[in-house]
C-alpha cells in the first residue's frame, strides 16, 4: 500500500466514524422521545386506574345505600360491568401493551447503538494499524 492509499483509507475510516456517530446521535434522540412517551403512558395508565378505583368506590357506596329505586337496580350492574369488566381490562391492558412495545423499540435502538459503537471501535483500530504502517514506512526509509 502506498502512503497516499493509506491516507485515503484513514480518511475513509474517519468518514465512516463520523457517519456512525451521527447514527448513534439520531438513535439516542429517538430513545429520549420514546422514554418520554413511555412515562406519559405510565402516567396515563396510573391515572386511568386511579379514576376507575374511585368510580368503583362510589359505585360500592351507591350499591350499599340500599336505595330501592328501579333505575338504580338497572344502573348498578351495568356500571359494575363497565368498571370491572372486559372493557376496562382491555383498555388497561392496551396501555400496558403500548408501554411494552415502546420498551422493545428502545431496546432495539440500543442494540443498534451498540453495533455502531462496535463499528467505531473497529474503524479506530484499523486507523491505528494504518498509522503504525506509516511509521514502519518512515523507519524503512531512514
Amino acid at each position: 500500500m502506498s502512503r497516499s492509499d493509506i491516507y485515503r483509507a484513514i480518511e475513509s475510516y474517519e468518514d465512516a466514524i463520523d457517519s456512525y456517530r451521527q447514527q448513534i446521535y439520531k438513535r439516542k434522540k429517538k430513545q429520549e422521545k420514546l422514554h418520554a412517551l413511555c412515562r406519559k403512558f405510565s402516567s396515563l395508565q396510573g391515572s386511568f386506574g386511579s379514576r376507575q378505583s374511585m368510580r368503583r368506590r362510589s359505585l360500592s357506596k351507591l350499591t350499599a345505600s340500599n336505595l330501592h329505586v328501579k333505575m338504580l337496580s338497572a344502573y348498578c350492574p351495568g356500571m359494575n360491568n363497565l368498571l370491572n369488566g372486559t372493557e376496562f381490562n382491555h383498555a388497561y391492558s392496551g396501555l400496558g401493551a403500548a408501554k411494552t412495545k415502546i420498551d422493545w423499540t428502545i431496546n432495539l435502538l440500543q442494540d443498534e447503538i451498540d453495533s455502531f459503537q462496535d463499528s467505531i471501535y473497529r474503524c479506530e483500530r484499523r486507523i491505528s494499524d494504518l498509522y503504525d504502517e506509516l511509521s514502519r514506512m518512515d523507519e524503512d526509509e531512514e
